[in-house]
């Protein structure tokens, strides 16, 4: 029945007009279930100075579901001094022009004075010193941010750990300790002080990324582990984070087989696609095809692989790209280029915003 629903509403897309949305000012915290809604998000490093600074008036209600990353090391510079204006002003930004949920990554690195130096170079990314800096930074930051914020992402991709395969193979982490143990606890202990301040809001497990193979069937063994009676990570969580970037035609299998492990066992707990894309450019090789790439992987081969295989909500890597030359990983994902203009993968995007918005009429019938 879902998958019918899919492809009824992708028939419409031509002929749908771009239904309602919220007045500006107005934002969704307390409607109803938000993880239950379809919806295709969007992700910036910086909405109030990029994208509605540069964007185009006409496009702004397409952005209806952001994604804000919190890093520690910026809003806490010194033990309990929080300089939350930063992050204000992209919720200020957002406040004014409407949305209807938010997704906040509650993301590392530590902050100098907090961190653990037995670490060494991993310090910055590894559990901080003392547990008790990381459950005030998560309460406070809860506590400032509950009557906005639906999901709380806690750690970004904490898969790619202190030994992953990543870290072996080209020295690059996420989380610069073991996930099997101690992301656990950060995690526990990231949910006990949401609840406390946000009892609404919902607690998403970071991504379990761990694996290089590029293909989906390898990448499960962590999950696995995770969810297995000695680590059940499950407790602590309202749902998981997925981060499928291997080809984009293989995007809808990745889910397919997180959701049947998870089945399997029986967790009743939804999968959102925090994070995924396609680079259009590149400053290490030419892409001469890299448009149509994005292109097609934002529309019905990628996305739409995630949607039919019943995924709800989806955020999207990134508004617009950085600089030429000034991308820190020399790989340009934007849907729109620097200076603001959209490319054809965003309306790839605009279409899927259309289609979850059919769908959500449609269920609210049948």
């Amino acid at each position: 029945m879902r998958r019918a629903r899919i492809f009824v509403a992708a028939a419409l897309l031509l002929a749908a007009p771009l239904l309602p949305s919220p007045a500006s000012g107005e934002q969704g915290k307390g409607q109803e279930e938000p993880g239950q809604r379809y919806a295709v998000g969007l992700i910036s490093h910086d909405f109030a100075g990029d994208f509605f600074r540069l964007v185009p008036r006409e496009e702004w209600p397409y952005l209806r579901h952001p994604k804000v990353e919190v890093r520690w090391e910026n809003v806490e510079p010194r033990r309990g001094g929080f300089d939350w204006s930063g992050i204000d002003a992209q919720v200020e930004a957002l406040r004014d022009n409407g949305f209807d949920d938010l997704l906040i990554l509650v993301n590392l690195p530590v902050p100098a004075w907090a961190r653990d130096q037995s670490r060494g170079k991993l310090a910055r990314r590894a559990p901080p010193l003392d547990p008790e800096d990381w459950r005030r930074y998560v309460r406070a930051l809860a506590s400032r941010y509950a009557e906005v914020a639906d999901f709380y992402e806690i750690l970004n991709e904490p898969g790619w750990d202190a030994d992953s395969q990543a870290m072996q193979a080209y020295g690059s982490y996420h989380f610069g300790g073991q996930v099997e143990t101690e992301y656990l606890a950060m995690l526990k202990a990231a949910q006990e002080e949401i609840k406390k301040a946000d009892p609404g809001g919902m607690v998403v497990c970071g991504a379990l990324n761990c694996d290089a193979s590029g293909q989906p069937e390898n990448g499960l063994w962590l999950a696995d582990l995770m969810t297995d009676p000695d680590h059940q990570v499950q407790g602590y969580c309202d749902a998981f984070a997925l981060h499928p970037y291997y080809r984009p035609d293989l995007w809808g299998r990745s889910y397919e087989l997180m959701r049947g492990l998870l089945d399997a066992k029986g967790i009743d707990r939804e999968i959102f696609v925090t994070e995924i894309g396609w680079p259009h450019a590149s400053d290490k090789e030419p892409k001469p095809e890299g448009l149509r790439e994005q292109q097609e992987a934002m529309g019905i081969k990628g996305l739409g692989s995630l949607f039919a295989a019943g995924c709800r909500r989806v955020w999207v890597y990134q508004d617009l790209d950085d600089p030429p030359g000034q991308d820190y990983e020399g790989l340009y994902y934007g849907l729109f280029d620097h200076l603001g203009d959209p490319l054809p993968a965003w309306y790839e995007f605009r279409g899927w915003f259309r289609a979850c918005q059919m769908l959500n009429e449609l269920e609210e019938m049948l």
